[in-house]
């Protein structure tokens, strides 16, 4: 539902959980796709959520726990730029370990592989292009 204030008392709740196999999968259910092939974070996408977005990246407890590329990765980045989700971009590129991560990462459409840059290119979509410059 894309609700910021549920997921935040999620996660303070897996903080406090007293059984490490319980908040290893709890962890595992923020990460896995569900029966459409999604992850929460790229429904927080699709939905225009950049609270429940910045929410998630901005754990440092979650992040001791999950690599940041378990978040951002082809999926959630392709989402980003097919959905217009200029904003959310723009929070990514944000921080250099996001960027770092970003800059990795491989779009597969139609068989080709594209970076973020040639994938907003190919797209012709100027502002994520300028925002991934």
């Amino acid at each position: 539902q894309c609700n910021d204030i549920v997921l935040s008392r999620a996660i303070s709740l897996l903080k406090r959980l007293s059984s490490s196999a319980a908040r290893m999968t709890a962890l595992q259910r923020l990460i896995e796709k569900n029966s459409n092939g999604k992850t929460p974070f790229v429904i927080a996408i699709e939905k225009s959520s950049l609270k429940c977005i910045k929410y998630i990246l901005s754990s440092k407890w979650l992040h001791r726990n999950v690599e940041i590329a378990d978040f951002i990765n082809a999926d959630s980045l392709k989402t980003t730029i097919d959905k217009d989700q200029l904003d959310i971009a723009t929070f990514f590129v944000s921080d250099t370990r996001r960027f770092d991560a970003i800059i990795q990462i491989q779009i597969d459409a139609n068989g080709r592989l594209y970076n973020v840059l040639e994938y907003s290119i190919a797209l012709k979509k100027p502002d994520f292009v300028r925002t991934f410059i």
